[in-house]
């Protein structure tokens, strides 16, 4: 008996899933007693969500992109830029519990939770150990970083990205150190990563790259190239619906999200935000960010110096790599590491101590590997021991981070409820009452004095003599009948300049015209009336772009495609296992 629990325990895959599961709660569990909004960017998604929610209630338009909730009521895109994944995950908690704030929270466990999964996945793939597997699953999501993610910034881009980074490597793993069967779990991994947080995806992508040139002489063959480029276009096809209208907006207008100087990514902003070395292992008590590795990363990775010699063969490759990787990402976070002489490009990160995120899943699997290894060698291979030791090791890792978490507690959540209250009561909200990276440059740039004093319901005439006979707005919908001068008129609309309004004349003959429309010099909508338009209206509704359909339908027809042929590969795998049993019977 004793023999059968103590296999149960070192070998139980939903065993170790609850106890992921367990630690998962205890780590959510102070979340349901701290504000969200007291988060850097707390405030920011709870908006997101509520404004996502708004316009699907509204049913002006699909996709929801454009918010008539925000900046005014002049169309802000609370949903074109970020990530979707980070706002309907949340929307869809919210409409079975019927609470934002309560949505967001539960929507975070989840996350923690599949986190644990995807590391244990990987782990377990790489050391054929599933005690390993879930010691460093317990490691990632304890790692110090992923709290001060959750509960010191509600960073939950980066925190939902801590999931899909091992499926990316494990992914690899299959495709370089295995048969190649399960390369699919690259797909799957990136395409998380591109829908939840785009410097997370950047980095990944360089570390991918680097683990692939680690492997040169099986990178380079023909089957391994196929299927990276493969995986590339699956990744391009199924986040079309996501990457397109991004790329056509930024091509039609400078919006401050892709500017460097307003963004303030670049490499001396970067340099000068890097930490001092100290702040890895303590943080001072006038410091609110905990960007420490932790005392059981640490340890468990000094002990590779004792345990590398007593390592299995096919776990020393992946132990030095990502030795390396975890060593690069923790040195990337100070001022030691050259960020002065790299590109711009890589200035995207804005705050390099965010590689921590990195550095917990690189370490986390090496510390995993050291302490079975050292525990081992300990206890002289004795299953029974090596078991309790290391439930015993889980245990204190837990219990060393909980007091984090807890820290955070708030006793009154009022900051939350007083927040989506304001959103939903008022009919709009103050341009400085939200983030202001996806406005135009043009708006941006003094201020937001302009759009601080525009009237928000009526069109500006900017050229031209217009005698405004009836005019009307509602949400992302406008109307202006009207009469001019038989001359040239230009008018600036009562909406920031996105892409995907339709704006539609109709003659007082009842002949309709689309009008095109360009950006004003404050970076709202304007549009040409022609000498022949002297007399008739213009509606303005917002319907998205062509380019933008096409890319949803790609991203639909992919998706749908990417599933059958992974649950085709598993059919055939299992088929193909099936027929050895019996051959070998």
């Amino acid at each position: 008996m004793k023999t059968k629990v103590l296999t149960w325990m070192q070998e139980s895959k939903i065993l170790h899933y609850i106890v992921i599961l367990i630690i998962s709660l205890l780590l959510f569990w102070p979340l349901l007693s701290t504000n969200i909004v007291s988060g850097d960017d707390g405030y920011l998604h709870l908006a997101r969500v509520i404004g996502v929610d708004k316009i699907i209630q509204e049913g002006s338009h699909f996709p929801p992109m454009i918010s008539s909730l925000f900046c005014e009521g002049f169309g802000y895109a609370i949903n074109l830029f970020y990530p979707p994944l980070v706002t309907f995950g949340p929307l869809l908690i919210k409409m079975l519990v019927n609470s934002y704030t309560l949505g967001l929270k539960l929507f975070t466990l989840i996350t923690i939770f599949l986190s644990g999964i995807a590391m244990y996945a990987f782990t377990q793939k790489v050391t054929k150990n599933r005690l390993t597997a879930l010691i460093s699953a317990v490691l990632y999501i304890t790692a110090p970083y992923h709290l001060t993610d959750i509960y010191t910034r509600f960073a939950i881009g980066e925190f939902v990205a801590f999931m899909f980074i091992p499926l990316v490597f494990l992914g690899l793993y299959n495709l370089l150190e295995e048969d190649g069967k399960k390369h699919y779990y690259i797909s799957i991994g990136a395409i998380g990563l591109v829908l939840t947080h785009s410097i997370t995806l950047f980095y990944t992508a360089i570390f991918s790259v680097i683990y692939l040139l680690f492997y040169l002489p099986k990178s380079k063959e023909k089957q391994v190239l196929l299927k990276c480029f493969g995986n590339a276009g699956i990744i391009l096809a199924v986040t079309a619906f996501f990457t397109i209208p991004i790329v056509e907006n930024m091509l039609a207008c400078d919006y401050v999200i892709f500017d460097t100087k307003y963004m303030l990514t670049n490499v001396d902003w970067v340099y000068q935000h890097a930490i001092e070395p100290s702040r890895l292992f303590i943080t001072p008590e006038e410091e609110e960010l905990n960007l420490t590795i932790g005392i059981p990363l640490l340890i468990s990775n000094l002990l590779i110096f004792f345990t590398y010699s007593k390592m299995e063969e096919k776990d020393k490759k992946t132990v030095l790599v990502f030795i390396l990787f975890g060593t690069i990402s923790v040195l990337m976070c100070t001022k030691f590491f050259f960020w002065r002489i790299l590109p711009n490009l890589f200035a995207n990160i804005q705050y390099p101590w965010r590689m921590l995120g990195f550095a917990s899943f690189f370490l986390g699997v090496v510390g995993a590997i050291n302490i079975q290894v050292f525990i081992s060698y300990i206890f002289h291979k004795d299953a029974k021991t090596i078991t309790i030791f290391s439930y015993l090791i889980l245990a204190m890792m837990t219990l060393a981070v909980l007091p984090m978490a807890n820290s955070y507690r708030s006793e009154n959540l009022e900051a939350d409820n007083s927040l989506v209250d304001s959103i939903l009561q008022n009919e709009t909200t103050n341009v400085h009452n939200i983030n202001r990276e996806y406005l135009p440059v043009k708006t941006y740039q003094d201020g937001c004095k302009y759009i601080d004093e525009r009237p928000n319901e009526i069109s500006i005439v900017l050229q031209g003599n217009v005698k405004k006979i009836e005019e009307k707005k509602e949400n992302l919908t406008y109307t202006l009948t009207f009469e001019k001068d038989p001359k040239i008129t230009f008018l600036e609309l009562p909406y920031l300049y996105y892409l995907g309004y339709r704006i539609e004349y109709r003659g007082d003959t009842g002949k309709t015209e689309i009008i095109p429309y360009t950006e004003s010099e404050h970076g709202f909508i304007q549009i040409e009336l022609p000498k022949e338009m002297t007399k008739g209206s213009i509606q303005v509704t917002f319907e998205g772009t062509l380019l933008t359909k096409v890319a949803y339908g790609i991203s639909a027809i992919s998706l749908l495609g990417f599933i059958i042929w992974i649950i085709h590969t598993k059919l055939a795998e299992k088929e193909k296992k099936s027929n050895n049993i019996i051959v070998d019977e």
